[in-house]
């Protein structure tokens, strides 16, 4: 389960320098997450990210006590830029996956999210992968220890930047090069949900008062 791929979404803010390119790029920026080891926690905030030849393989782990619900990197880039150019796939973790431009603003969104239900009862030794239940915490005492003994790499995963979705770390390609800073990386400023998204407890609430309403009219006609 652990070499299944994962394509994914976070809420993100995106802060970059000032050092564009004078052209657009000809290789589309592609974002990915997948399952990895031996990382650092994700916090809101700001995260860094070196790029490598435009792209890279960061790695990092869920540090909440709950499932990560939610990913949205949120950015301001060159205006005028061609409105398909951003990629994203959502895959394993989250069951939607958007990338929204505004050409005029520069303004740049791309959303993972959509979680199923939290399995009853939770096995906490499962990855999740292909459960669309979001990024899971970690295994208690195994934070910054992934490969001590009863830890697994639940709650760990990666952030690939490289064309194509890939997640080889030893040949790092992407096509954020134009969007870096002065220093050749990107800075995110990182927001996580790590709560039902309202839609889904809404839609959670009305079936509830559905099946209520339903209850009281049964009754109404049996008196």
């Amino acid at each position: 389960m652990l070499t299944k791929r994962l394509l994914c979404t976070c809420l993100l803010s995106v802060g970059l320098g000032t050092a564009w390119a004078d052209s657009v790029p000809f290789a589309d920026p592609d974002i990915a997450i997948d399952v990895g080891s031996d990382s650092a926690p994700i916090q809101p905030g700001t995260t860094s990210f070196a790029l490598t030849n435009g792209g890279g393989v960061f790695g990092f782990y869920n540090p909440f006590s709950t499932f990560i619900t939610k990913l949205v990197f949120d950015t301001t880039l060159l205006t005028g830029l061609p409105g398909n150019l951003f990629n994203c796939q959502s895959n394993q973790f989250f069951q939607n996956c958007a990338a929204q431009y505004t050409s005029s603003t520069g303004d740049l969104t791309i959303t993972f999210s959509g979680v199923n239900p939290e399995e009853a009862p939770a096995d906490p030794t499962d990855p999740e992968t292909g459960e669309f239940e979001g990024i899971p915490p970690l295994l208690p005492g195994c934070a910054g220890t992934p490969d001590a003994a009863g830890c697994v790499n639940v709650g760990h995963f990666l952030i690939s930047l490289n064309n194509n979705f890939s997640f080889d770390q030893s040949n790092p390609n992407g096509g954020w090069a134009p969007f870096a800073d002065s220093e050749g990386g990107i800075d995110f400023n990182t927001q996580i949900s790590t709560a039902p998204e309202p839609s889904e407890m809404f839609l959670t609430g009305a079936g509830c008062w559905l099946a209520i309403g339903s209850r009281l009219r049964r009754r109404t006609k049996r008196s």
